[in-house]
């Protein structure tokens, strides 16, 4: 019995570090190696307020970008008073920025928008940041055009491999 806890504990830590090796997708090296860059933030007026806002805020910067995600998202459209993500709201978003990518749209939408995504982030992070760092993830694995020289040769066997899983 003993035999069979071990394994099953190693297995499931073996899961885990391949999940968290994808993580590094989600980072600044990996999106400069995308030859195609995702879209452009939106640059709206109405948005110029959250970063005004939490820009200057005393908490912790994990808080302080929880609290900045959600402002953003609430003027978007996509989080309600009550903090859940309008799902609907947001995969029309999705579509909207990467119509171009209806793959990767399908991919953000199975994999962060409509899935559990608490393994992208401490428990004590917001779900919008957790969301945020799996369409990361999804687009470093789902980029259409992958430099392969340098730094960026390891990223495009990570991002083929976790493609794979």
């Amino acid at each position: 019995m003993l035999r069979f806890v071990v394994l099953v504990a190693f297995g499931v830590a073996s899961v885990l570090a391949i999940d968290k090796e994808c993580f590094q997708l989600a980072t600044p090296l990996a999106a400069r190696c995308c030859k195609t860059p995702p879209p452009k933030p939106l640059q709206d007026e109405s948005l110029k307020e959250c970063f005004e806002k939490f820009k200057k805020s005393p908490e912790t910067a994990a808080e302080n970008k929880c609290e900045l995600e959600q402002c953003i998202a609430k003027k978007i459209g996509f989080l309600a008073d009550d903090g859940t993500i309008d799902k609907k709201a947001f995969e029309a978003r999705l579509v909207e920025k990467f119509k171009e990518h209806p793959k990767l749209v399908a991919n953000m939408i199975n994999n962060c928008v409509n899935a559990d995504v608490k393994e992208y982030g401490p428990e004590s992070t917001c779900e919008l940041l957790k969301v945020d760092h799996c369409l990361k993830v999804q687009y470093g694995m789902s980029c259409p055009d992958l430099d392969d020289k340098g730094s960026c040769s390891e990223i495009k066997a990570l991002a083929e491999k976790c493609a794979a899983e």
